[in-house]
């Protein structure tokens, strides 16, 4: 079993998922690219958000890694997620942020935090995966150290669609 801690830095905050933050899983389920390539689920149904939040819960619960919430502002809200998951020789990560989040550096901010976080538990490399055309998610990570090893071809699945993704790594100095 892992815990989720509460991690803080700049204007971000990262925390275990709470039901309170149903109505962010609602948002990233109108995204048209979220609930393609995450499991937020297509529709804004409120009993499958909700299911989404008690899945977040289940992944620390049974080791298989740390699912925050990202959190801003006053009152803090949920804006969007970044995932650790460790593996036996490194780590991967994920994130997502709902639209009207997007474009002030929450991501860059959420992902440097996460990244320090698990080089200070002795996670000795990092890896993300973003699509060739995802810029932004490109650039937030170049911001925080990850550099671009390569096109994976066929790496995942969007949708019904088999895409390829940039494979960015960071190893601890």
């Amino acid at each position: 079993m892992l815990e989720v801690p509460t991690l803080r830095a700049g204007d971000v905050v990262l925390r275990p998922w709470s039901l309170d933050d149903v109505p962010t899983v609602q948002a990233a389920s109108e995204d048209p690219y979220i609930p393609q390539i995450t499991t937020v689920p297509e529709s804004g149904d409120e009993l499958e958000c909700r299911a989404y939040v008690e899945r977040q819960w289940e992944r620390a619960a049974s080791g298989l890694g740390y699912s925050f919430a990202v959190c801003t502002g006053a009152p803090l809200l949920a804006v969007g997620q970044i995932g650790l998951w460790p593996r036996v020789d490194h780590a991967s990560i994920g994130y997502w942020l709902v639209p009207k989040a997007r474009g002030h550096g929450l991501t860059a901010q959420a992902l440097a935090l996460v990244t320090e976080w698990a080089f200070a538990r002795g996670v000795p490399r990092l890896e993300l995966y973003a699509e060739p055309w995802n810029e932004a998610s490109l650039k937030s990570a170049r911001r925080c150290g990850f550099t671009e090893q390569g096109v994976i071809r066929a790496h995942h699945h969007a949708g019904a669609e088999l895409r390829d993704a940039i494979l960015m790594t960071r190893v601890r100095d």
